[in-house]
């Protein structure tokens, strides 16, 4: 069964390790990953045992793919096979993986341009399966009419919290797909070795891992606190005699905010710059804890049971530390006070009482995974 990825990218370290993950899934079930040849290189395909997808045409030129596939398709099957290319006519269904495209902050060309996918998609007769994800709010009439007229296309859908569900019910969609809660799917992908040398390092060492939504998704007292909450968390994690470093988790535009930071402030500290999401991965779980503003930067250190606090620009913050039994461990910026914050994660006591609750959380989280899986592609053999 060929299986056609969307919603993924590389800048993003989290929606690569989704696409990584995603691809394991796939394969582990038997079936074929193919990917859109605008992603990644076809080496890198290649490399990864990803078939590329034949022909694949903008909506205003979509009578060329017929075309085009038309004369894939007179190609012998041992020579598509040899070259890993898929005709689109061969794609069962469609995985999107898109981690936060359904929301207020999006423009409404984009929303649109993504209905007119999901009509192709369907037309193709293919299964559109939302990944785990996170939905709304969206209070534009015009954006919620075609959320509902593309989300309504979809087989299954899986928001990641209670509330990404409520946003989903409020659209006016008549027929409902299927909509069941299920957690982000990247705690079942293992991270790269490391030498002894950086694990031993990162042991007594703490991570910050800033994002630059938070100065263009918040409010301006909080766009423009963020970068000294940062500073004042790094000044005080020091008095523990931690060591502390940057880890960079996205490539476009978090790079710029970091470098900001260090310089504003004559920072002293290391960063990390890592483009391998499966590296990044285990600097996360052998740290001695981890201050983060990505998503998935929180979710590699609480499924690996290592301490984390968070900051929030996104309802889905809220809802994985709620997930891991320590919503406290949620920063505001704004109201809170960093030294009570900090001794969540780096007093002794309260790392005894943290570390078992965030270990049974995540074998919880793994459980669900799991279930997701196998929820999906026994759906699929069905259909």
């Amino acid at each position: 069964m060929n299986i056609e990825l969307r919603g993924t990218s590389f800048s993003n370290k989290g929606a690569y390790l989704m696409l990584l993950s995603i691809v394991e899934a796939i394969k582990e079930y038997k079936n074929r990953p193919v990917l859109h040849p605008n992603i990644g290189e076809y080496h890198w395909r290649n490399s990864h045992q990803i078939a590329t997808l034949g022909w694949s045409a903008p909506p205003n030129l979509q009578w060329l793919g017929p075309l085009l596939d038309f004369i894939l398709n007179l190609s012998p099957k041992i020579l598509l096979d040899q070259v890993n290319i898929v005709p689109i006519d061969n794609v069962h269904a469609v995985f999107d993986a898109s981690g936060y495209l359904w929301g207020e902050f999006r423009k409404k060309e984009t929303l649109d341009a993504m209905l007119q996918r999901f009509k192709f998609w369907k037309k193709q007769n293919r299964k559109i399966i939302l990944l785990p994800q996170t939905f709304g709010p969206m209070e534009n009439d015009e954006k919620r009419k075609i959320a509902a007229k593309a989300l309504s296309l979809a087989d299954k859908i899986f928001p990641r919290e209670s509330k990404s569900k409520e946003f989903l019910e409020s659209l006016p969609i008549n027929s409902y797909p299927e909509l069941k809660i299920f957690p982000d799917f990247t705690p079942l992908i293992s991270g790269k070795n490391i030498n002894e040398k950086v694990k031993n390092n990162l042991k007594n060492s703490v991570l910050v891992i800033p994002n630059n939504k938070m100065v263009t998704a918040t409010d301006n007292t909080a766009k423009s606190k963020y970068p000294q909450v940062i500073v004042q968390l790094i000044n005080k994690i020091e008095s523990y005699s931690k060591q502390v470093m940057i880890l960079t988790h996205e490539d476009n535009k978090d790079p710029k905010l970091i470098k900001e930071i260090i310089e504003k402030y004559s920072l002293n500290i290391p960063l990390i710059v890592k483009n391998d999401p499966l590296e990044i991965k285990s600097y996360i779980g052998h740290a001695h804890a981890v201050i983060s503003s990505r998503y998935h930067g929180c979710v590699n250190a609480l499924s690996r049971g290592v301490p984390c606090l968070g900051t929030s620009w996104s309802h889905k913050y809220e809802a994985l530390f709620e997930r891991y039994q320590c919503p406290e461990n949620i920063i505001d910026i704004i109201e809170d006070n960093l030294e009570d914050k900090l001794e969540l994660i780096l007093d002794e006591k309260k790392r005894d009482e943290l570390i078992p609750k965030l270990e049974e959380s995540a074998r919880q989280h793994v459980k669900e995974v799991n279930e997701m899986w196998k929820d999906v592609f026994d759906f699929l053999e069905r259909n």
